[in-house]
């Protein structure tokens, strides 16, 4: 147990409904949930965690190394809930946890649009993106789950740039890059 999984199961079900209602109207189609489900990651987890791609079981050192990720293989989300997450709320609160969920399911709906085979970087900001629009939604109190105010959409904007890639360099061109800083917050908030 933690002591924010209670805006994590609020913010995973408003996210549904908000990519319940907004997909179809995007898309043209229904918004399928996660068959694999998603997965709080943490050294004493007795329940397996899927493999991404491999049918050998994900360990929580394989998440700990991504610190949150979605996979398309086995479409299910997986995060890091003794390390990453805590020192995140510890940082910067509660909120900006769901803010990085909102991102993962990004990459679930990109998925479920035909939009995954595209470059990294365009994937990552796309998926920024996506967990802006939802932001938006419950800054503007669109959700009966979950409020946002500035500072927690500001919180979560940090946690985005937390993860962010250097200008010179690799940067950009490494197939894992997130995109600079400013790429980052320019694309939540389109």
């Amino acid at each position: 147990e933690q002591p924010y999984d209670g805006v994590l199961t609020a913010a995973v079900g408003d996210i549904q409904a908000f990519w319940a209602d907004a997909f179809p109207e995007a898309y043209g189609t229904e918004f399928e949930p996660l068959s694999g489900g998603i997965c709080a990651a943490y050294p004493a987890r007795q329940e397996p965690i899927p493999g991404c791609g491999t049918e050998q079981d994900s360990t929580y050192e394989d998440v700990a190394d991504l610190g949150a990720f979605y996979c398309i293989a086995g479409d299910f989300m997986a995060y890091d809930d003794d390390s990453l997450m805590p020192s995140l709320v510890d940082e910067l609160g509660k909120e900006a946890v769901a803010i990085v969920l909102a991102h993962e399911f990004g990459h679930a709906v990109q998925a479920r649009a035909g939009e995954w085979e595209q470059p990294g970087v365009l994937k990552e900001q796309q998926a920024d993106c996506f967990a802006g629009a939802w932001s938006a939604h419950v800054a503007s109190g669109g959700s009966d789950l979950i409020v946002f105010d500035d500072t927690d959409v500001r919180s979560g904007l940090v946690a985005m740039i937390n993860v962010r890639d250097p200008v010179d360099g690799e940067g950009l061109a490494d197939p894992q890059a997130h995109g600079t800083g400013f790429d980052r917050v320019g694309a939540f908030q389109d």
